[in-house]
């Protein structure tokens, strides 16, 4: 900015020339001073936002005490769609299985963030992956599982054979790809 007002004076009696400038400095100067407020905003947004393993170990904290009752699993909606298939409509709730066997899931879908298009400046800038798929249920023993298949916006999993079983449930994969089974979780 300096450098712009020695530039001024010494153009002394050009008057016309040293208001063309002062104009195009005022207008520049607040885009500028704008652009750098939303890439601060931006910046500050990406990073508030957790990585995977931040958002398992918030989910873990919160299910820690959860308490999967009878009157939990009455309630819950059956989930089973076709033979081997199974979808949990909404981004937690209770998969009930077998007879009085149950867990607790919450899921985080990619699709859920809006802003997914960022996520490139927020890998590149702040050397964070903000949360995309996950995935964690808690049994009626209040064990924690993880799977890492993609959540479409809903949670659907894939069976070779009927659910009956915490077992049987911890064999589910998701979208047809048999790597993605549930593995324990345990916070760090």
């Amino acid at each position: 900015m300096g450098a712009v007002i020695f530039f001024m004076l010494r153009l002394g009696n050009r008057k016309g020339l040293r208001m063309k400038i002062v104009t195009r400095v005022k207008a520049l100067f607040p885009r500028v001073l704008l652009g750098i407020f939303v890439v601060l905003g931006l910046l500050t947004l990406l990073s508030a936002y957790p990585t995977n393993e931040e958002w398992l170990r918030g989910r873990a904290s919160s299910l820690s005490d959860l308490k999967i009752t009878q009157e939990m699993i009455a309630k819950a909606r059956p989930w089973k769609r076709g033979g081997t298939f199974y979808i949990l409509q909404g981004s937690e709730g209770v998969i009930p299985f077998g007879s009085g066997g149950a867990v607790y899931v919450v899921t985080h879908s990619f699709h859920d963030n809006y802003w997914r298009l960022l996520q490139s400046p927020a890998l590149l800038l702040l050397g964070r992956r903000p949360v995309s798929d996950a995935t964690m249920a808690v049994d009626q023993q209040g064990r924690l599982y993880t799977c890492e298949g993609h959540i479409c916006g809903v949670l659907t999993l894939y069976s070779k054979k009927e659910v009956k079983t915490l077992q049987d449930f911890l064999e589910t994969y998701s979208y047809d790809e048999p790597k993605n089974v549930w593995k324990p979780y345990q916070p760090e």
